[in-house]
């Protein structure tokens, strides 16, 4: 399993690990947030990633928004390499909850990620 687009495209493998993967046409929505951009975000860390990013996606799964996030990272360019770029800009929420069980959940809505200056 790999956290790519093609990685993704084996929904049952990821599924059957107990993942939640976008409901969501991704490609449309990248398509879609490349011709009219409506939310450009700067800072690509983990509080973006777990809390902003998750909100949009669940906007996108309910049919609320079309259009996805770009996201631009002016200190830690590593961040862009690493993560977004290897994962073709998707990541991954992990819930410890207070049961004891985890919650997985593959976050997608982060359309473009890039290094700024």
């Amino acid at each position: 399993m790999k956290l790519t687009n093609t990685g993704l495209q084996n929904r049952s493998e990821w599924e059957d690990k107990g993942y939640i993967l976008p409901s969501y046409d991704r490609s449309s929505m990248v398509q879609k947030t490349e011709k009219q951009p409506t939310w450009v975000h700067f800072g690509a860390g983990n509080i973006f990633r777990i809390f902003p990013a998750a909100l949009q996606q669940r906007l996108l799964s309910k049919g609320l928004a079309e259009t996805g996030i770009i996201v631009g990272e002016g200190f830690d360019y590593q961040i862009i390499d690493e993560v977004y770029e290897k994962h073709d800009n998707m990541t991954l929420m992990v819930t410890l909850k207070s049961d004891g069980s985890i919650a997985k959940e593959v976050i997608a809505s982060v359309a473009a990620a890039y290094k700024c200056d």
